[in-house]
């Protein structure tokens, strides 16, 4: 490739949609070119916060609660309108045995309009429930086209709510070293590990065996931003202890790569390593040594 990738097409690679030769050459392309990389790290960063501020709209409601609250202000509306009707009755009594003397009962002029209630109060044209089913409305669609490439709305929803929330990060010892981790669910089975400026030749500790989460672990200082089905580790202002990855056997597919580098594939009960990367079994655990990390391009 020697032109820029389109954003859809750098999408549908974060998104694993490529496959083959295809994938291949957005991987090549993406080793060469910073602005490619800021690109994808962008559109990464947008799906990041905009699934963390979906993720809110699945909360659980209390039905029964908000079925009370609403019976509560229909019951309010009810006694106002009624207060509304016998203040304006007592008001208009005079006026309206005034008009009988001057119109036949039941005339048309003596019927309420169609914009116009028996009291006399002008009807709303907009309903509470439909103000509520359009804001819902508004929503789904914004939502969905949040998730489009090149959708304007990605960017507005990006600017708005900023990046995702700050994961959830456990401390613990491990041999003597401090270490900071994190847990992240599977996504259609899959897990993409990525770890940033790691140390030379940094060694990666695999093991199988957990639940259905993969489970990271690195030196306290590593930072963290997670997504369903991805985790990334910048290990800039992290010490020199060891990587720990648990990996769950109920996962399909997980990717480790450093920055935009594949690593290790594990899939099918078995580990893929790329060309030129060193690794050895320890016991129960696949440990690999990290290559020196390529230089920025210019």
């Amino acid at each position: 490739m020697t032109e820029h990738v389109e954003e859809g097409t750098l999408q549908a690679w974060l998104d694993d949609e490529l496959q083959g030769a295809a994938a291949s050459d957005v991987a090549r392309h993406l080793e060469q070119c910073a602005a490619c990389r800021d690109v994808a790290q962008d559109l990464r960063a947008l799906e990041s916060g905009t699934t963390a501020h979906l993720l809110h709209l699945q909360e659980k409601v209390d039905l029964d609660a908000a079925r009370w609250r609403v019976r509560q202000r229909r019951a309010a509306r009810r006694d106002a309108e009624k207060e509304a009707g016998r203040e304006e009755g007592r008001g208009t009594e005079r006026e309206g045995m005034a008009r009988a003397g001057r119109h036949r009962p039941g005339s048309q002029q003596d019927r309420p309009g169609p914009q116009q209630t028996r009291s006399g109060a002008p009807r709303k044209g907009w309903s509470r429930r439909r103000s509520v089913a359009a804001a819902a409305m508004l929503v789904l669609v914004a939502g969905g086209a949040a998730a489009l490439p090149g959708s304007p709305i990605r960017a507005w929803i990006g600017d708005a709510m900023g990046g995702a929330p700050e994961p959830e990060v456990r401390t613990a010892t491990v041999d003597g070293e401090a270490m900071a981790g994190v847990a992240v669910g599977l996504r259609d089975g899959r897990v993409e590990i990525i770890l940033r400026a790691p140390r030379p030749e940094a060694e990666v500790e695999i093991r199988v065996g957990g639940e259905d989460r993969v489970e990271l672990q690195a030196p306290v200082g590593t930072r963290y931003s997670t997504a369903p089905g991805r985790v990334e580790a910048d290990l800039a202002g992290a010490g020199d202890g060891p990587l720990l990855i648990l990996i769950p056997s109920s996962a399909r597919e997980v990717h480790l790569a450093v920055e935009r580098r594949p690593i290790m594939t594990w899939s099918g009960g078995t580990f893929r390593l790329e060309e030129g990367i060193p690794a050895e079994t320890r016991g129960e655990a696949m440990v690999i040594r990290l290559p020196t990390p390529d230089p920025p391009a210019l």
